[in-house]
């Protein structure tokens, strides 16, 4: 039987997770823009905050994570004129200055990016030469980022609406506390072409490339990165200018770490992002809401821990305007290859060096040191809509050969040679369509402040009581479900050398004596060479034992294909009137006689 209040929540906080991933993909404002690159190299910087050395250092990079995201924007402002002249000269400021004011939109607490200096524009022969102020990041009251100036060479084109730009981030970057430098990060070559529609207001092209990235402090290397790359080709097309194209984004050969913590490799990572028929003036609309939110300081309140009820609800009244109408579709995905994660050995004396310079509680040496590999790790999402209540979420995720090594076995809770029946490969899908989420926004703005008040009080240690929805909420929510043909769809690879699950499915909410039918069609090959290997194990290991009569009986109840005596097929189906059946044969004794 279905949770409706279950699904109603999962539904709701679905839309406040998906949030970065709508924002990324249409919303195309300023830091949306980057969210992507921002986003790649804030991981990267929590990655060499959780295992570097000093507290200092420690505090410094992780706040200046949006210091990137920044960069971009400011290299990016859009002209809105033509005429190489001085005139062209003066409103290029006065843009510039106006997207600069905004900035500090974007970050939260004590962080504030601030400059010194006047931002310089010099007409040239075809182009205009600009330099920026000089750029520092505000981390707290004794910490900030020197970034430096930025030069910029903007060439409008003969079309009015496309401006061609590059530019030059500062090869340094030094991360000071109370004055003292304590730490530099460093980028080699770069190479920056951009193509700018100002009627659009976003890069419609890009070919990018930065090289040789290093993270250093103490005369050592904290983290480096060999070389990040983006491209990007979209164009208007079509008979309503909707937009199509894709973006692409990688970097290559990631390592951070020092010799007393965990180590960290990533050889390769890439993004990548479809665009199909978007609604630009949708979009914009989107934006310039987005856009207002946060200048009214609602941002804030959303983002402070805990969050303000009323700032969580307008936020989500203002996404769920997205699958209000045709906007089109975007899909992202993002792949990482060989991650290597190497925990080195710790000596007593490593390990009291280490507190003592860190303030924190010291560790037990590790004698074992562990490492964690992962041969492939993909992460996906897309979203689409087609008009109201016509929309689809896509969430994908997948893991390819993992290792573990170093751990002692005996305090494993999967003894070593049971760990040869684990999946080596897994990959899930899961979609959900035509889910009236602007319909439950309306109807339950009252449900979305009370579970953000709920999580306010936990915060503080109250004592919050159970909150359930009204049967008479159950039902209008159950009718909402019903009348915009909501389901869900779902596909799942596993994988190992002896065994393969493959299968997919599709549940859809219903009017009847369970609100939801469904229909999973699912298949396994390889159960005799499992079984095969259990019996080798049973006398030794208990655990086995009571595996072998579930996956007997699944062995039993699976329909064996006669070309493949090794297949088994597994084709459940619940109908409108609640009959559920496998492989043709009815179910409903095993469920109490329900039909």
């Amino acid at each position: 039987m279905c949770n409706l209040v279950s699904i109603i929540q999962y539904v709701v906080d679905s839309t406040h997770h998906i949030a970065a991933l709508i924002i990324s993909s249409w919303s195309m404002c300023y830091a949306a823009e980057y969210l992507q690159e921002y986003c790649i190299c804030k991981i990267i910087m929590i990655i060499w905050v959780s295992y570097s050395g000093t507290t200092s250092m420690k505090k410094i990079i992780r706040q200046s994570a949006l210091s990137v995201s920044c960069l971009a924007i400011l290299t990016f402002a859009p002209p809105s004129f033509a005429a190489i002249d001085a005139a062209g000269a003066e409103s290029l400021k006065t843009m510039y200055k106006n997207i600069e004011s905004g900035i500090n939109i974007y970050f939260t607490g004590r962080q504030e990016l601030k400059s010194v200096g006047d931002l310089s524009v010099t007409p040239k022969d075809y182009y205009y030469e600009v330099v920026t102020p000089y750029y520092y990041l505000q981390l707290d009251t004794h910490s900030v980022l020197d970034i430096g100036k930025i030069a910029i060479n903007v060439i409008p084109d003969e079309n009015g609406e496309d401006y061609k730009i590059s530019y030059s981030l500062p090869p340094t970057m030094t991360f000071k506390s109370d004055g003292k430098a304590l730490g530099t990060l460093t980028i080699g070559t770069q190479k920056t072409n951009v193509i700018w529609n100002d009627k659009l207001k976003f890069a419609t092209f890009y070919d990018q490339s930065f090289e040789d990235f290093a993270l250093k402090a103490d005369n050592q290397t904290l983290a480096s990165l060999k070389k990040i790359t983006g491209m990007r080709s979209l164009k208007t097309d079509g008979p309503k200018g909707k937009l199509n194209g894709e973006t692409h984004f990688s970097f290559q050969d990631f390592s951070a770490g020092t010799n007393n913590a965990v180590s960290v490799k990533i050889a390769q990572a890439d993004i990548s992002s479809v665009s199909k028929n978007l609604d630009m003036a949708k979009i914009l609309d989107l934006q310039a809401k987005v856009e207002e939110f946060k200048k009214s300081g609602q941002w804030k309140k959303l983002n402070a821990e805990p969050a303000d009820p009323q700032a969580v609800k307008e936020y989500l009244e203002i996404l769920v305007t997205i699958f209000e109408g045709d906007m089109g579709e975007a899909q992202g995905d993002m792949k990482f290859k060989n991650i290597v994660l190497k925990e080195k050995a710790k000596s007593p004396v490593d390990t009291a060096g280490a507190a003592q310079a860190t303030g924190e509680t010291s560790a037990n040496p590790s004698p074992n040191p562990s490492s964690v590999e992962i041969g492939e790790l993909t992460l996906g999402g897309g979203v689409s809509s087609q008009g109201h209540n016509k929309n689809k979420i896509d969430l994908r995720v997948g893991v390819a050969g993992v290792k573990i090594d170093g751990i002692d076995p005996a305090s494993q809770d999967i003894p070593k040679e049971l760990q040869a029946f684990l999946p080596q490969k897994f990959t899930f899908n899961v979609g959900l369509e035509n889910f009236p989420y602007s319909d439950f926004l309306k109807i339950i703005p009252e449900q979305v402040l009370h579970q953000t008040q709920t999580q306010a009080a936990l915060a503080n240690g109250a004592e919050v009581p159970s909150h359930r929805l009204s049967p008479a909420d159950q039902e209008q929510f159950k009718a909402l479900l019903v009348s915009s043909g909501a389901k869900i769809t779902n596909q799942l690879v596993v994988e190992n050398g002896m065994y393969k699950v493959d299968g997919k499915g599709m549940s859809q909410f219903i009017s009847g004596p369970i609100p939801i039918k469904t229909d999973q069609d699912f298949t396994v090959t390889g159960l005799d060479k499992v079984l095969a290997e259990m019996n080798k194990l049973a006398a030794t290991y208990p655990q086995v034992q009571q595996a072998l009569g579930g996956i007997t009986m699944m062995q039993m109840m699976g329909q064996a294909d006669p070309a493949h005596p090794d297949v088994r097929r597994y084709h459940f189906i619940t109908d409108e009137n609640g009959k559920a059946t496998l492989n043709g044969s009815d179910l409903s004794s095993l469920m109490g006689g329900r039909h």
